[in-house]
């Protein structure tokens, strides 16, 4: 029992830390045909890889955050138009991460 409340309060140290570091580092650039792309990062949560997809504003000042979550098709379907809506809220002053 002990474990499991280490283990959650580890992930949620390590998605804080992941968090707070898309606020320092720039990330939108163009991809593949012109389509937005962020920031990749990954952590390790109970043996699982958890990828973050990150975008910032190019603000220096703290932003407040989104989380977008895909829908059923995942990214396959829509990546191109949840990554552009990503890249619209960065550039209107929102830092956007996009879980894997």
């Amino acid at each position: 029992m002990k474990a499991s409340i280490i283990s959650r309060m580890i992930v949620r140290v390590v998605m804080t830390a992941i968090l707070a570091w898309g606020f320092v580092v720039p990330a939108s650039a163009q991809g593949f045909f012109g389509a937005p792309s962020g920031r990749m990062s990954s952590f390790q949560s109970e043996g699982r890889c958890i990828r973050v997809e990150s975008f910032s504003s190019r603000s220096c000042n703290p932003s407040p955050a989104v989380i977008l979550l895909y829908g059923m098709y995942g990214m396959s379907k829509y990546g191109t138009e949840t990554r552009m809506a990503a890249s619209e809220l960065a550039a209107n002053g929102y830092a956007v991460f996009i879980v894997y």
